[in-house]
């Protein structure tokens, strides 16, 4: 009993410094609390994304779209789609377009570069 009377008082000490101290964040505590304590909570408010696979989930879309970049700049200089999809992490397409614009065939420069 003792123990709870002593919780209380904590509880009850730490509002009163937050209040004192950051009005708005208590103002925000509060809000929670009143949320949880009625139940609201946990129905109307979502569940936080994981950080990690969110995280993830951003850079496997990066680079994707630089993929998908270097496979528009490669088929840009006459590399048909496949091989352009093959080759566009693996070669630096800048190399290829040194060699593909003055002349030299696609084939020949993907053995080159590669």
């Amino acid at each position: 009993m003792k123990s709870i009377k002593q919780a209380m008082e904590n509880t009850e000490y730490v509002r009163r410094l937050l209040e004192q101290k950051q009005s708005r964040f208590a103002a925000c505590l509060e809000f929670a609390a009143s949320l949880v304590e009625t139940g609201h909570g946990a129905t109307s408010l979502p569940a936080p994304p994981d950080p990690a696979t969110t995280g993830q989930e951003a850079m496997d879309r990066e680079e994707r779209s630089v993929h998908d970049w270097r496979v528009s700049q490669l088929t840009r200089l006459g590399i048909p789609g496949p091989p352009a999809e093959v080759y566009a992490d693996r070669i630096d397409w800048h190399q290829i377009a040194r060699l593909v614009q003055p002349g030299c065939l696609t084939p020949l420069a993907l053995r080159i570069a590669g």
